[in-house]
């Protein structure tokens, strides 16, 4: 079996897990998911279970960061990334960028770090 090269959640010494980017599932290398809609949806997804892993949820996240293949595929991010998050507390701090180019030819990936501790409302 191939050594991964990298983790895809560690927790750091001030206790905030972070995980890497985290692309929508692919299979034999090519991702199952086609539309910004959908991988969008998927990450997020993964995201819950990631989570729930160290029992955690939405509601710990602090920071969101998210890289789009092109920017013009914000608003159907957006759209997506609301419904998701429509229950969150206190939402996390967002960072949006596009990029030329993601790993697979993937519309969306998104990287995050969470707190075990939910933020508190202000």
């Amino acid at each position: 079996m191939e050594k991964q090269l990298y983790s895809t959640m560690r927790k750091g010494s001030d206790g905030l897990w972070r995980s890497s980017g985290i692309l929508p599932k692919k299979e034999n290398n090519v991702l199952v998911s086609k539309t910004v809609p959908e991988q969008t949806r998927e990450i997020l997804e993964e995201f819950k279970i990631m989570l729930a892993e160290k029992k955690m949820t939405l509601n710990n996240l602090l920071a969101v960061k998210v890289m789009l293949a092109s920017i013009d595929y914000y608003g159907e991010f957006n759209e997506v990334y609301g419904e998701v998050m429509e229950d969150v507390k206190v939402m996390p701090i967002r960072e949006c960028k596009g990029y030329a180019g993601l790993p697979l030819h993937a519309l969306v990936e998104i990287s995050f770090i969470a707190d075990p501790v939910p933020p508190i409302a202000e």
